[in-house]
């Protein structure tokens, strides 16, 4: 256990102080799953600092500000409740869920069956179930605030070595990332990466046109001080936990195309290719980038540099690359995987790129085509509808 989930236990408990429900211990575990997973949840920490630096300036801060999740809303005081809609009694900690509630309706007013006192109404219905984590990586402030966040959260950042990306006007954790160029992109008026004054390696990005074309990762180290000491879950324990995966996707979207779920020019052709490409003996990995595809951390438990991130990328061995409009991402994490599909980069592609290419280090390389390895592997900075999925073949020998 690190840190941050005894943070959010602790809290947890204070708030709960007798048993915790089941249906609130039930969201916490797939929260925690799910960050832990992507090493998202280090960002909370630096909303943390963002936030104090908020109220201490007297900035009102919207309640999406943060992201609708459970953690926010425990670790920041902050936004609308996701729970479940359901009842509390401040007196005596009794809990009753509301299983018939409706959207946009509040609960009737009722008195705890075991005090008499009346009971606290919270929690939220409908759409919350689907927006869990897509909001977590949006931070809109006001201009007149942007400079004080800014330094609330390179003052958190200090001892830790980030790439920010200038000119976005969102002091957003998501703006320190890496990224990666084409030779074609590099200014030949200044160098590439520079170091400003409080040590923080960071790219220029003026033309939004090479800013579409970059390659994106976040690098941000856990906010804690030290290496996580509970590590990432490792993709050979998640296949084992999912082995049937490779047939899941491919029955997942054959309904979706039956449901007529797909919007009319999506590919599903081709998508239902490259499932059916892949081989009966392989087990297939589905991955977020954030927390594998190069790696946060090498081999030895550092901080990967640029350079380190390149080597990474280009002696791997991803393969395909699984994409899709919104209602297969919500289709697929009903079904308890966590992971979202990016579609933008594919359109961008198909309308910019000849032969569905993507130039990357200099070198022309296929995309799509079945039964072909590729070292490329395209990462959409995380948005409320873009998040990458990727293949990794697998052998099965090495789960086994």
């Amino acid at each position: 256990m690190n840190e941050l989930e005894e943070m959010l236990l602790d809290k947890l408990h204070k708030r709960y102080p007798g048993d915790i429900p089941d249906f609130i211990q039930n969201r916490f575990n797939i929260e925690w799953e799910y960050f832990w997973i992507t090493w998202r949840g280090d960002l909370l920490l630096l909303y943390q600092a963002v936030m104090k630096a908020a109220e201490a300036a007297g900035q009102p801060v919207w309640n999406r500000d943060f992201g609708s999740g459970f953690f926010l809303f425990y670790l920041l005081d902050k936004g609308l409740n996701p729970l479940e809609p359901h009842w509390e009694c401040k007196d005596c900690g009794y809990i009753e869920r509301d299983e018939q509630a409706e959207l946009c309706f509040d609960l009737p007013v009722k008195d705890c069956p075991k005090c008499g006192k009346r009971m606290y109404r919270d929690g939220i219905h409908g759409s919350a179930e689907e927006a869990l984590y897509s909001t977590y990586l949006e931070f809109l402030v006001n201009k007149e605030f942007q400079e004080t966040a800014n330094e609330a959260v390179l003052d958190a950042l200090k001892g830790y070595k980030v790439y920010q990306r200038r000119g976005n006007h969102r002091p957003c954790p998501t703006n320190y990332q890496s990224y990666y160029y084409t030779d074609k992109v590099k200014k030949k008026d200044r160098p590439l990466i520079h170091q400003d004054k409080l040590g923080f390696e960071y790219i220029n990005i003026e033309d939004e046109k090479a800013f579409s074309s970059t390659f994106r990762s976040i690098t941000i180290k856990a906010m804690t001080g030290e290496p996580m000491t509970k590590q990432p879950l490792s993709m050979e324990d998640w296949i084992k936990s999912k082995p049937d995966i490779r047939a899941f996707l491919l029955r997942s979207v054959q309904d979706m195309k039956k449901q007529s779920l797909y919007y009319p020019n999506n590919p599903e052709e081709q998508m239902l290719e490259m499932i059916e490409a892949l081989q009966p003996d392989t087990w297939t990995a589905l991955i977020e980038i954030v927390c594998y595809a190069f790696g946060t951390y090498t081999q030895e438990g550092k901080i990967a540099t640029v350079q380190e991130k390149i080597e990474l990328i280009k002696g791997s061995d991803f393969r395909h690359i699984l994409y899709a409009r919104e209602p297969l991402q919500f289709y697929l994490r009903k079904q308890g995987i966590p992971a979202i599909l990016d579609y933008q980069m594919v359109e961008q592609l198909r309308k910019g790129r000849k032969g569905w290419e993507m130039e990357l280090f200099g070198e022309k390389t296929p995309l799509l085509e079945k039964d072909k390895l590729f070292n490329a592997v395209i990462y959409q900075w995380p948005r409320t509808h873009a998040i990458n999925w990727l293949w990794r073949n697998m052998r099965r020998e090495d789960f086994v």
